[in-house]
């Protein structure tokens, strides 16, 4: 089962390389960007044990979702555009690993929202930490009902 997982995780990893090239998208040169940039924070395993399959995958979705975005002017906030830019940080799949994350996150990179985890046990214990931060989160896979337990959190930012 292990020799599967490996296999598939590295032809994953291949193919998403190989169509790399052919899937980048650029801004034709009519956007002009503010100085600053909208960091999202993207939370996924990277390494082992994590589902590191599922965290290149999630890695590589959030950064094509940002080319697509910045190639269309970015985000436009009062008249202002703005590109996204994605910070990637491996959770490793382990709870204390999440949290280290999500804390270089918020005091390091000064990330704007966080999005990603694909473990519940991460994501619970992380959660905390991004609303007392007012840190807007879009967790894309945990299972856990104690996730989405407390309801949607409303952010004035």
């Amino acid at each position: 089962m292990k020799r599967i997982t490996l296999f598939m995780s590295i032809a994953g990893l291949f193919a998403m390389v190989i169509l790399l090239p052919f899937s980048a998208v650029q801004a034709d040169g009519h956007c002009e960007f503010a100085e600053d940039s909208i960091k999202i924070g993207g939370l996924v395993p990277l390494s082992a044990p994590g589902a590191v399959f599922g965290g290149v995958a999630m890695s590589w979705t959030a950064n094509r979702a940002a080319d697509d975005i910045n190639a269309d002017c970015g985000v436009e906030i009062d008249g202002v555009n703005y590109q996204v830019e994605i910070v990637i940080g491996d959770s490793e799949g382990s709870p204390e690993r999440g949290q280290a994350v999500v804390e270089r996150f918020i005091l390091e990179d000064e990330v704007h929202a966080v999005t990603g985890v694909y473990h519940s046990a991460v994501g619970l214990a992380t959660m905390g930490m991004l609303d007392e931060n007012g840190i807007p989160t879009v967790f894309s896979e945990p299972w856990n009902d104690n996730v989405s337990a407390n309801g949607i959190m409303e952010y004035d930012q």
